[in-house]
């Protein structure tokens, strides 16, 4: 199989068959991605999720991480890597775990700063109850909680809980690392969440992205460090130098820049290379 229908290839969750380029999905489920057309960035996405439409609600997890000031780089996204992710996949409530690891700076715009942090992990629950409930099991408090003093700054860490709304996330193989960009929005004081924010849902692919995400924080699922924030958003690119491309050639910058009236200067923005540790029960076609 070519890299496009490899890249593009996903399950049908009732059915088990592959959805490759122009096999329609089934259609009593809105949910699956209706096409793989090319070029690059069309619709190379996993199944389509919306808080909106009455989907199944998905928790998301992201903790941004600031590196211990006593590590070095190397060791930091080395022993990210390896040996915590070997950790974090001995947890039995997550679904899926993911590693952003800022190795470069994103073209920050309008409000938007790296914030100090290094990377930022992000974990995948089936409801509330199992994302509560991952710090009590057994598995993490002997395994990934011991072990995160030893490369994250651990008093400023920040946790944030999201309702994922919309996910249009990119299938990959097992060696492929995609260029990830998170941004984090806090909403300046007075300004309604469901109001402003949020790029345009359907310009990812004019940006020539490989897909797009973005979740409503839920706050009450119990956040941990400052700031807190209204949204996040996701965007993926085969390499570095396609997202500096979007920036520099399609309206991605232009976009950004326009929040300076509505966002809160606290935002923050990261990129860097992902590492997928834990992937969903989810196969590629061979």
């Amino acid at each position: 199989m070519d890299q496009c229908l490899r890249r593009c290839a996903v399950l049908d969750q009732h059915s088990g068959n592959p959805l490759v380029r122009g096999s329609p999905p089934r259609q009593s489920d809105p949910n699956i991605a209706r096409d793989c057309r090319c070029p690059r960035g069309d619709a190379h996405r996993l199944p389509h999720r919306s808080c909106r439409t009455g989907g199944p609600e998905i928790m998301k997890m992201y903790v941004l991480i600031p590196k211990k000031p006593t590590v070095t780089d190397v060791y930091f996204h080395e022993h990210w890597r390896t040996v915590h992710a070997d950790l974090a996949r001995q947890i039995p409530t997550l679904t899926q775990y993911t590693q952003l690891h800022a190795t470069d700076g994103a073209r920050f715009r309008g409000p938007y700063s790296a914030g100090g942090f290094d990377g930022v992990s992000q974990a995948w629950f089936a409801s509330d109850s199992h994302a509560l409930t991952m710090s009590r099991t057994s598995e993490y408090k002997t395994g990934a909680l011991q072990d995160e003093p030893l490369f994250m700054d651990i008093p400023r860490k920040v946790r944030v809980f999201t309702q994922v709304c919309q996910s249009q996330e990119p299938a990959s193989t097992p060696s492929s690392h995609l260029h990830q960009l998170l941004v984090f929005t806090r909403l300046a004081p007075g300004v309604e969440a469901d109001l402003k924010g949020r790029l345009r849902e359907e310009s990812w692919k004019d940006w020539n992205a490989l897909g797009y995400s973005w979740g409503k924080v839920r706050e009450q699922v119990g956040d941990v460090g400052v700031p807190r924030f209204d949204y996040v958003e996701e965007l993926w690119w085969e390499e570095r130098s396609d997202m500096i491309a979007a920036f520099e050639q399609t309206r991605l910058g232009e976009d950004i820049d326009a929040r300076q009236s509505y966002v809160d200067p606290g935002s923050i923005m990261l990129s860097g290379w992902e590492n997928r540790v834990i992937r969903p029960h989810r196969s590629l076609v061979d």
